[in-house]
C-alpha cells in the first residue's frame, strides 16, 4: 500500500494494529509487516504524491509449485 510517511505508518501498524515489522528497506521506502493472521502480511511504499482515492492495495499470493 502506498503511504506518504513510512515511519508513521509502521508505527501505526505496529503499535496500533498489532503488526510485527518483517523489515524496513529505507532507502527504498519499502517494508513488510506481519499481521496476526499467519502468512498475511502487509507491504508498505513511501510516495511523494499520494494516489487519488480508489484503492491502490495489490494482493499476492506465494505458491510452491504454479
Amino acid at each position: 500500500m502506498n503511504v506518504s510517511d513510512i515511519k508513521a505508518s509502521i508505527t501505526g501498524f505496529t503499535e496500533v494494529l498489532g503488526f510485527e515489522l518483517l523489515y524496513h528497506l529505507e532507502e527504498m521506502g519499502w517494508c513488510e509487516l506481519q499481521s496476526a493472521v499467519n502468512k498475511v502480511n502487509v507491504g508498505l511504499s513511501q510516495v511523494e504524491k499520494m494516489p487519488e482515492p480508489g484503492g491502490n492495495a495489490v494482493l499476492t499470493w506465494g505458491v510452491k509449485d504454479i
